[in-house]
């Protein structure tokens, strides 16, 4: 499958030169570098997760461990593997920038990520066509919004596309079984850093399983290749239970109790396809290009394919069009309806996706490069389902856009120059939309970034605090090394969902067992209206936070036995639809 795509190396004709390509690279890389290196010192967390892991990072080396008794306080929950925690544990971070040891490590995967996709592409395909792919993958916005962050995506990223190159590497390589030993050391590190970051080991063996069955020695050359797979699991299998051993048998428990909250499509749809509006849709739609079916005279399969992909690909550049001119004009369609595009364009998708995973003409030497591009989006957009379950975030498409960004470069090795410019338009569409877009949308702006430091006020306070803290923003205490007594997100969903009972917490609350309790409340936009020429956001009442904050049997009980210190109060202007006010709750006097 990998000289299929090799023999049609086409981009250098295209671009006229690699220095173009190479250009484009090195302007991604820069722009990534210039959003993200600033963060790396930056003392507070950016976005929710970050103060999660940094206590993590903490309990290590500290008590409680990395998988305390779920049900007994402090109420933390092993929802991450320890590689991540352990590598951050390892790079000294100074007092002023406590995020920086687990930014750096971000920062750093994201990079060799791009890299890893450039050889990949370059591999399969062509050296230009890498270097474009692995621009367009810096340039999304979810790698530069999450990708940085202090959270376990990106080195898990970074390890499972290391685990991809190094066991699709050719079977003529002289050292390609200490290539693949390799390969699924990595996939094992990067599964245990994120336990569903599973579609590069799918990927890569379900290819060389294909790979080996065509063999003349197709059986036995069959059950070889399957001996990795399955080695990989029983290295993880025998791990899992040497941690379950050794935390007696904590680690079980936090992945059970994990694993019941519940998949809701909703979720799809809200946090994976309306993320991609309007900007990220011309990228799906371009990597389809890499699966364009070869004309073979004579073969009426071949000549069906081709009509229905190409009316397929109108589809979804159609779609992608419409969702751009809302975005752009403001066009008469409700929010609900472009979900409904969304969702027929994703259809589309994965029924073209699928078509050349069966074969588009049934002629096994012609179908091997549209094939394999298809098992890597196949495998992608699986992934992406992932998102689903409750508790994920568009961090979860990292794989998805991942191999997207594969698929985009095998196409421009793939196809011939007219429709290698057509591709090409499609792509620098995506990348003006989100080099022009992304500068007032991310987290770390300028203004926002302001208004965040005024959480100083709050560290202070806590500083002079004696005894535990119950807080909805775990960052506050990891940042002063203080232990984290409740994870607000996982446990307030788990109570929802009548996993967990909040019961004893809400009697050590009643009881005031805290000198302390921070709170996070929402104030969502109601209206506009013009002061001075200009439209500004008013605010409506103050809410609490059902997605991250305290189960509702907390709320009750902190309203009765606790006050809000009027001295400490920090409100934030996150975006034009909601602002956050923190709060400094104290215990009422007797």
């Amino acid at each position: 499958m990998t000289e299929a795509i090799g023999t049609e190396k086409s981009v250098g004709s295209l671009s006229h030169t690699e220095f173009g390509a190479g250009l484009f690279f090195v302007a991604a890389f820069c722009l990534f570098a210039y959003y993200s290196v600033p963060q790396l010192t930056f003392p507070f967390e950016l976005r929710y997760g970050e103060g999660v892991v940094l206590d993590q990072v903490r309990r290590v080396n500290d008590a409680p461990g990395l998988y305390p008794p779920f049900d007994e306080p402090p109420y933390l929950i092993g929802n991450y593997p320890p590689v991540y925690p352990v590598v951050a544990s390892l790079i000294p971070a100074p007092p002023s920038a406590p995020f920086f040891a687990g930014r750096l490590t971000s920062t750093a995967s994201v990079l060799l990520s791009a890299c890893l996709i450039l050889l990949i592409v370059r591999r399969f395909a062509s050296a230009p066509a890498g270097l474009i792919a692995g621009g367009a993958f810096l340039v999304l916005f979810e790698i530069n919004e999450f990708g940085p962050l202090m959270r376990i995506d990106s080195l898990a990223l970074a390890l499972g596309l290391l685990g991809l190159f190094a066991t699709t590497v050719s079977d003529s390589n002289p050292r390609v079984l200490w290539w693949r030993v390799f390969g699924a050391a990595a996939f094992f590190f990067s599964v245990y850093t994120r336990h569903s970051m599973l579609s590069f080991p799918i990927a890569s063996y379900v290819l060389l399983f294909a790979r080996a069955v065509h063999r003349e020695d197709r059986w036995s050359a069959g059950w070889i290749t399957l001996a990795w797979p399955l080695g990989l699991v029983a290295a993880g299998a025998l791990a899992f239970l040497t941690a379950n051993i050794a935390y007696d048998g904590e680690p079980f428990s936090h992945l059970i109790y994990l694993n019941r909250l519940p998949y809701q499509w909703p979720r799809v749809e809200q946090t994976w396809f309306a993320s991609m509006f309007p900007w990220r849709y011309p990228l799906a739609a371009a990597a389809l290009f890499a699966l364009w079916p070869e004309k073979v005279d004579g073969n009426g399969r071949s000549t069906l394919a081709r009509f229905l992909f190409t009316g397929a690909l109108f589809i979804e550049i159609g779609l992608a069009l419409v969702f751009l001119g809302w975005k752009l004009f403001s066009a008469n369609l409700a929010p609900q309806d472009l979900l409904k595009a969304a969702a027929v364009f994703h259809g589309v998708w994965f029924v073209v996706v699928i078509g050349a995973v069966a074969g588009w003409t049934g002629i096994r030497e012609r179908d091997k490069a549209t094939r394999t591009v298809a098992l890597f989006l196949l495998c992608g957009g699986a992934s992406a389902t992932l998102i689903g379950r409750v508790g994920s975030d568009v961090n979860y498409l990292f794989e998805y856009y991942a191999f997207i960004s594969i698929a985009v470069g095998f196409g421009l090795a793939r196809l011939r120059k007219s429709r290698q410019w057509g591709l090409i338009a499609i792509v620098a569409l995506f990348v003006v939309g989100n080099v022009v877009t992304y500068p007032a949308l991310r987290t770390a702006r300028p203004a926002r970034l302001e208004q965040i430091k005024g959480r100083q006020a709050l560290l202070a306070k806590l500083v002079e605090l004696p005894g535990k803290v119950l807080s909805q923003d775990p960052a506050l205490l990891a940042m002063l090394g203080r232990p984290v007594d409740y994870q607000p997100f996982m446990y307030r969903q788990l109570s929802d969902n009548q996993i967990w009972d909040s019961d004893a917490l809400v009697r050590a609350v009643r009881n005031k067992e805290f000198s302390a309790i921070i709170v996070v409340l929402h104030q969502p936009y109601a209206w506009m209206e013009t002061v001075d020429g200009k439209r500004v956001p008013q605010f409506g009442p103050k809410v609490e936070n059902a997605h991250n904050g305290f189960p509702k049997e907390v709320i009750a009980a902190y309203q009765e036995a606790y006050v809000i210190d009027p001295e400490v109060v920090v409100s934030e202007v996150v975006n034009d639809h909601y602002r956050e006010l923190r709060y400094l709750l104290v215990p009422k006097e007797e």
